[in-house]
C-alpha cells in the first residue's frame, strides 16, 4: 500500500477518481472503510445461482467463485431488468452444470449460459476459469475473446463447452495470454490443421497440456 499517513487516507481517496479506487479496493481491502460511497464485496469463496445477492455493489472482490449454471436462467429477468452487476475480480472462477436426467436435456439447450455474464464475471485478475460438465455459452463466444478479457489465465477447461478455439488456438495463446506460464490447458479442437510451431511454443510454458 503507499506509504500515506492514516489521517491523510481520507484526503488523498477524495484525489482518486472512480477507476482508480477500483484498483485500491482490488488491491487493499484493509481500505474499505475509506472507499465510501463505492460499495466492495469481499469473499474467499462463494456459491451462487443468481445475481440478487451483488445487487446494488460496485466491486466483488472473490477469490474463488463457484456458478451453478442450471439456475441461471433466472439472470435473464436480472439482466433486462434496472438491477446492475458489480465490476467483477475473480481469482478462482468455475461454472458448474449440476446433473440432470434425460429428460432435462431440451431445457438446458433453451436456457443456455448468457455470454455477456460470463464477461462480467472475467476479469485481469482472474487466473482459472474452469467449466465442469456440458455447458453452453449463447451467443457463441470465442477463446479469444475468454483471453482477451481474462490475459492473466494459467488454468483453463472449456473442453466440453461450445467455446469455438478454431485453428489459429495456439498463436491464440502466444499473442493475448499475460500468464507467466499454463498450469493446466485442457480443450477441445476440430482438427490438426494449427501451426505446429507455435504449438511447440506453447507447450514450453504448459505444465498439463490435454486437446
Amino acid at each position: 500500500m503507499p506509504n500515506i499517513d492514516l489521517e491523510l487516507l481520507p484526503r488523498f481517496m477524495k484525489l482518486l477518481n472512480k477507476h482508480q479506487k477500483y484498483l485500491m479496493a482490488i488491491s487493499y481491502p484493509n481500505i474499505f472503510e475509506f472507499l465510501q460511497p463505492l460499495k466492495v464485496l469481499y469473499e474467499n469463496e462463494i456459491c451462487f445461482s443468481c445475481f440478487n445477492a451483488f445487487d446494488g455493489l460496485d466491486i466483488a472482490v472473490i477469490d474463488h467463485a463457484t456458478v451453478v449454471k442450471m439456475d441461471l436462467f433466472q439472470t435473464r429477468r436480472y439482466i433486462l431488468s434496472s438491477l446492475k452487476l458489480p465490476d467483477f475480480h475473480i481469482r478462482h472462477l468455475e461454472i458448474h452444470q449440476p446433473s440432470f436426467s434425460p429428460d432435462d436435456i431440451q431445457h438446458i439447450y433453451q436456457n443456455p449460459f448468457l455470454s455477456d455474464v460470463l464477461l462480467k464475471l472475467l476479469s485481469s485478475r482472474t487466473q482459472t476459469f474452469i467449466c465442469r460438465g456440458k455447458i453452453e455459452f449463447n451467443p457463441g463466444l470465442t477463446l479469444v475473446e475468454i483471453l482477451e478479457k481474462a490475459p492473466e489465465l494459467d488454468e483453463i477447461d472449456i473442453s466440453y463447452t461450445n467455446i469455438q478455439n478454431g485453428n489459429t488456438w495456439p498463436s491464440d495463446f502466444i499473442k493475448y495470454s499475460k500468464a507467466k506460464c499454463l498450469k493446466n490447458l485442457y480443450l477441445s479442437i476440430s482438427g490438426l490443421d494449427f501451426n505446429i510451431d507455435d504449438l511447440a511454443v506453447l507447450m514450453k510454458v504448459s505444465y498439463s497440456f490435454e486437446a
